[in-house]
């Protein structure tokens, strides 16, 4: 779901404008998106709803590699939703093994102690 916000949030504007696609690149034209200043259009790193996957995975993770990174207001606001979404999964799973370790542990030690 949040990679296919991110992908209409980012790059839902093609053009075969001169002006705003390098056309000799992209001849029949490309989706693209403003650039981080806002002062300018470039083409989206967002290709489409499987291409953002990667996006979405190295962000929920909190890996965060950098390589596509969200210009627009609303890209920006599902990077956010995505990042605490990614660190309340995170949580989650590490308070479900943190209570089964504290369960468990005490009654392994009794069986390995010498």
């Amino acid at each position: 779901m949040f990679a296919a916000c991110m992908f209409f949030a980012e790059g839902t504007t093609y053009s075969v404008d001169p002006s705003m696609v390098d056309l000799t690149t992209y001849p029949m034209g490309t989706y693209i998106r403003p650039t981080k200043d806002g002062n300018d259009w470039e083409p989206t790193p967002f290709l489409s709803i499987m291409h953002t996957f990667w996006w979405f995975f190295t962000t929920a993770t909190t890996v965060g590699y950098g390589d596509y990174v969200p210009t627009t207001t609303a890209g920006k606001l599902v990077a956010v939703f995505t990042f605490y979404l990614g660190i309340v999964l995170v949580a989650i799973k590490l308070t479900i093994v943190q209570g089964s370790f504290r369960r468990h542990y005490p009654e392994w030690q009794k069986s390995h102690s010498i």
